[in-house]
């Protein structure tokens, strides 16, 4: 709720340029509590806000739609959207914000029956997590990647 009023606030007053990023983040929230459909809903408003050259917001709404796709059982359009987020993302500096859209793609790629491809993205994201020092990050995708773990 402090979001989307911190949200309306700067729409207010006229903060277009943090409006996509902010957005993106409500909708982020809104997949941790599994409210998948109002997720979309920020997603959406996101990619409407971001301007193009802003790889931070790009990447972002697109693993908020990835996610949603997933939930909803679209494999084809989420792992789309998943790999352009990792294509946005590597294109900043933010190492956590990369780290993030390997998780969103290693969490799209863990449903196939395959899922050697998906323990490679989440290793990724453990090695980017530990390497900017975010080590819950780190502990929180290695707990994604143990029942991937080869028997």
């Amino acid at each position: 709720r402090l979001l989307r009023q911190g949200y309306t606030a700067l729409e207010e007053m006229g903060e277009k340029p943090v409006l996509s990023t902010t957005a993106a983040f409500l909708g982020k929230a809104l997949l941790a509590q599994g409210r998948h459909e109002e997720a979309g809903g920020w997603a959406e408003r996101s990619a409407e806000q971001a301007h193009e050259d802003d790889m931070h917001s790009q990447s972002m709404w697109r693993a908020v739609h990835a996610s949603v796709s997933s939930a909803r059982g679209d494999s084809a359009d989420a792992e789309r959207y998943a790999r352009e987020a990792v294509e946005f993302a590597e294109r900043t500096d933010d190492t956590n914000t990369i780290a993030d859209a390997h998780v969103v793609l290693g969490a799209v790629l863990a449903l196939r029956p395959d899922t050697e491809a998906a323990r490679a993205e989440l290793s990724r994201a453990v090695e980017l997590y530990e390497h900017k020092g975010n080590l819950v990050g780190a502990d929180q995708v290695r707990a994604q990647l143990a029942p991937l773990a080869r028997v």
